[in-house]
């Protein structure tokens, strides 16, 4: 899901070098090998970077509408609107998912006092 928001960012310009993210049936044969470019392994590193994103995000169980609009959280938080690299952009995701992981925790901790 993460995935495909990237690339409807992309799409509207927001996402530069969407393009470069490996499809997931790709990705277990992208791991060790060597890429031409360095353009191909930031996009080979932004792919790996955002797929152990989604696992978290399955281990912390957000729901698929908390996931649509996670990069759209994360562009306003971390990236200031505009255009931003994919690389930037799975980090601002990952922020993100930190900060809503830190929320949660503490609505956790509020319950249980």
């Amino acid at each position: 899901m993460l995935w495909t928001c990237i690339h409807e960012l992309g799409r509207r310009g927001l996402a530069v070098g969407h393009n470069q993210l490996l499809p997931w049936s790709q990705l277990a044969r992208a791991v060790g090998r060597p890429v031409d470019s360095k353009r191909g392994e930031r996009g080979r590193l932004a792919s790996l970077h955002l797929m152990k994103l989604a696992e978290k995000c399955h281990e912390l169980k957000f729901s698929g509408r908390f996931l649509r609009r996670l990069p759209l959280m994360a562009h306003a938080k971390y990236l200031g609107g505009g255009q931003a690299r994919i690389d930037r952009w799975v980090c601002a995701l990952e922020k993100a998912i930190n900060d809503e992981q830190g929320s949660r925790e503490l609505l956790g901790l509020k319950d249980s006092t």
